[in-house]
Order: structure tokens, then C-alpha cells, then sequence
């Protein structure tokens, strides 16, 4: 009740507000560093090229005309940054990426040739391909060398967030097992004062016991899992844990609940993410209504050679309903990022009324 409450010189604090104030300060301060670096960067660049061309040829030396070419160079490089290079993340877009390479120079040469000829005072009309041949070839080897720039500073970028997301999920991950851990110290008792009720239980009423070795068998599950070296486990395991999840709370519920399970396509020798369907399944339990028999929770799990996949679909809870902040689905997002790279599909579909998520695991 507590645990969300933050007290700050006497004074609670709204977590939430202050998360949303950290998360804020951080945007501004994700631009604006990278923008000052920029104009720090392009400055200094520019100096030393004006100065250089300066040295060598001091006669011939026009500083108007060098500031327009270098100001016109380095929006040729962020055009290429920004809006042609970009393209070449999703293979749907490397047409228009192409095709953008001789609009980008297009648009480079006429506005280079426009200004030059606004300083100059001369008119469009004595231009032509003859006499102009060394303005053109310089133009292109310009944008050659930005073009250079703009794909090295691109490759760069673009290793860099790898590099981060890569850290990111890692640290994820570790944080997970740290918590599961921590949630193995008690949990041990519990196990074993449930397997003492179970034998006590048992001769008075079988369907309790029952129940009670359905939740025993699931904390072992949680507790003493094995899994493979990449860290899978037996999806026949999972899937017994889902019945196991599912009996608990017919149980509870005087077997009320409508609840329809379907597994379609052979287990044998398929092995999955520990606890990724129970997870699942869990959060229609929590928010999910169970009692309507119209609109029963389906869970279904399609099995073949290419590919695992599972739904839960559950209508939802009326009235006041439970908060729910998605860590368990957020969680189980950057889990099969981390375990699964690109073989995955994670959707979820949140309607006025129904909730559905859906998981496909590919199979390479």
C-alpha cells in the first residue's frame, strides 16, 4: 500500500509525476546534447577548412562564397542522414531510398548553382553542360565526400544503438533473474509447510488435497525448473503448470469458471521460454471475467514444424477494475527480444470490451 507513496522533504510525491518529470528532463537533454555537439563539430570542421584553403591559396581566397559552400555541404549531409539513409532500415523502402540518392544531388547541384549565380548576377540562361563541366564533376566529388560522411556517421549511429539495446536487454534480463532469486528465500517454506497440508488434507477431502498438489506442483515448477542450455524447458511442463493454474482457480471458484483450453499439433520434443504462457494466462485470471459463460476465456496453443503459437482471449472484468501497469507484459516483450532476436511476433489487442494477446515463436 505503501511502496508507491515517495516522501520528499515531508512532502509525498506522486511516482508517477516524478517519473514523467525525470523521463522529460532526459528527452530535452537527449536533444540538446547532440545538437550543441553538432554545431561545435561543424564549426571547428569548417574553421579549419576555410583556414587551410586560406594557406594554400590566399590570392584566390573568397571567405563569402567558402561559408556558403561548407553551409550547403552540411545540409547535403544531414539530408542524407535524415531523410535518405533512413530508408535502408526496412527493405520496403530501399527503392525510394535509391531513388532519393539522385533527387538529394539534384537538389544539391540547383541550389548550389542558384546562389552562385545570386552572387554572381548572372542569369540561369547562359548555363550548359559544356562550359560548366568542371562546376559539375566538382559538385559531384562534393557530394561524393558528404555522401561518405553522411553513410560512416550513419553505420556508426546505427552500431551504437545496437550496442545499447544489446546492454539494455541484458541488463533486463539480469534484473529478472536477481528478482527471481530474491522470490526463491521464502517460497521454500512455503513449499514444504504445503506439502505437510497435503498430507493432512488428504484422508478428509480428496478435492482440496487435489489442489493443494496442483500448487505444490507448480511452486516446485517455479522453484526447481531445469532448463537446457539456452534455457528452455519442455513445453509439455508448461503446459501442465497452465492446468495446474487452471484447476487451482475452478477450485476456488466451485468450478464455475468458463475456461476452454485447446492444444492443437503434437509437444514432443518442442521447448519453449520458462513461464511464458503461464504469465499469460495469469493476467487473464487477474483481469480477466471468468464467470461468463457467453464469452469464455479461449487459450489455444498451434503447434507444428515452422512454428509455436499461443493466444488467450478473455473478456473483460465489469465494474472496478484492478490497475494494471503491463510489467508482466512488458517484461515477457523484452524476454523474447532477448531469447528470440527477430523470431517472434508479440500482439496485443486491446478492445472496449475483450483483451487478446497473441505470441508466435518462429522456428528457423
Amino acid at each position: 500500500m505503501f511502496d508507491n507513496i515517495i516522501i520528499f522533504g515531508g512532502k509525498p510525491i506522486d511516482p508517477v509525476y516524478l517519473s514523467d518529470q525525470i523521463a522529460m528532463e532526459k528527452k530535452v537533454f537527449s536533444y540538446s546534447k547532440p545538437f550543441f555537439s553538432h554545431l561545435l563539430f561543424w564549426f571547428v570542421f569548417v574553421f579549419y577548412a576555410i583556414s587551410l584553403t586560406y594557406f594554400i591559396s590566399p590570392a584566390t581566397f573568397n571567405f563569402p562564397v567558402l561559408v556558403r559552400n561548407h553551409i550547403l555541404a552540411v545540409a547535403l549531409f544531414y539530408f542524407l542522414y535524415l531523410v535518405v539513409l533512413p530508408n535502408f532500415n526496412a527493405k520496403k523502402n530501399i527503392i525510394l531510398g535509391v531513388l532519393l540518392i539522385p533527387i538529394a544531388f539534384t537538389l544539391f547541384f540547383a541550389v548550389g548553382w542558384l546562389l552562385k549565380e545570386g552572387l554572381n548576377q548572372h542569369t540561369i540562361s547562359t548555363f550548359s553542360i559544356s562550359t560548366y563541366r568542371t562546376e559539375i564533376l566538382r559538385r559531384i566529388l562534393v557530394f561524393n565526400e558528404y555522401f561518405i560522411y553522411a553513410l560512416g556517421y550513419w553505420f556508426a549511429i546505427r552500431f551504437m544503438h545496437k550496442q545499447v539495446e544489446k546492454r539494455r536487454v541484458e541488463e533486463e534480463k539480469l534484473l529478472i533473474e536477481i528478482k527471481y532469486l530474491k522470490a526463491q528465500i521464502n517460497p521454500h517454506f512455503l513449499y514444504n509447510t504445503l506439502s505437510y497440508f497435503y498430507s493432512k488434507i488428504l484422508p478428509h477431502d480428496e478435492e482440496v488435497a487435489d489442489g493443494i498438489a496442483s500448487l505444490t506442483d507448480m511452486m516446485r515448477y517455479s522453484l526447481e525448473f531445469s532448463t537446457d542450455k539456452e534455457g528452455f524447458v519442455s513445453i509439455e511442463k508448461e503446459v501442465d503448470q497452465l492446468n495446474n493454474l487452471i484447476k487451482i482457480n475452478q477450485l476456488r471458484y466451485s468450478n464455475r469458471l468458463a475456461i476452454q483450453f485447446s492444444v492443437n499439433g503434437s509437444m514432443e520434443g518442442f521447448r519453449i521460454m520458462p513461464h511464458l504462457l503461464i504469465t499469460l494466462v495469469e493476467n487473464a485470471f487477474k483481469h480477466g471475467d471468468m464467470l461468463d459463460n457467453e464469452h469464455p476465456v479461449t487459450i489455444c496453443l498451434d503447434i507444428d514444424a515452422r512454428h509455436i503459437a499461443f493466444s488467450v482471449h478473455n473478456k473483460k472484468r465489469s465494474g472496478v477494475r484492478e490497475l494494471s501497469t503491463n510489467i508482466g507484459l512488458n517484461n515477457i516483450r523484452s524476454r523474447l527480444k532477448f531469447v528470440y532476436g527477430d523470431h517472434y511476433k508479440f500482439n496485443i489487442k486491446d478492445e472496449d470490451h475483450f483483451f487478446t494477446v497473441e505470441i508466435l515463436l518462429l522456428i528457423p
